[in-house]
């Protein structure tokens, strides 16, 4: 059951962002709200979530290993790319954590203040503070 349910939610999961990404991107209206941008990024850091996830089941199911790619490199025969895949997926996974936070907080304040106070110019800032 292993070997189909991870290419499939990986699938699912990617169809679903490329999804939001071309309907948020492709309408004027969308594009203008501060919270599609925080969706944009979360949509992004799930994207290489999965991609990192894909990385970990053909490692385990085909044997292939990606730092075998490097033929004269100092990252032949060494576990940097494991290190590195493993430190993306645990910086993407907390990250869409926080990016849900964010969203509850920029909802948060718009009930509680009738003008809109964040901007599209202030969310873009707080995600990139937040990437930093």
């Amino acid at each position: 059951m292993y070997y189909f349910y991870m290419p499939f939610c990986v699938f699912v999961g990617l169809t679903g962002n490329t999804m939001v990404w071309i309907l948020i991107r492709s309408n004027r209206m969308l594009s203008k709200l501060p919270t599609n941008i925080y969706l944009l990024c979360l949509a992004a850091v799930s994207s290489f979530f999965l991609f990192s996830l894909l990385v970990f089941w053909i490692e385990e199911v085909a044997n292939i290993y990606f730092y075998d790619i490097f033929e004269d490199s100092i990252l032949r025969n060494s576990n940097y790319s494991c290190i590195f895949n493993t430190f993306l997926a645990h910086v993407c996974d907390f990250s869409s954590v926080w990016l849900i936070v964010l969203v509850g907080f920029e909802r948060l304040i718009l009930l509680y203040r009738k003008t809109r106070m964040l901007t599209v110019e202030r969310a873009r800032a707080q995600v990139i503070g937040f990437a930093i």
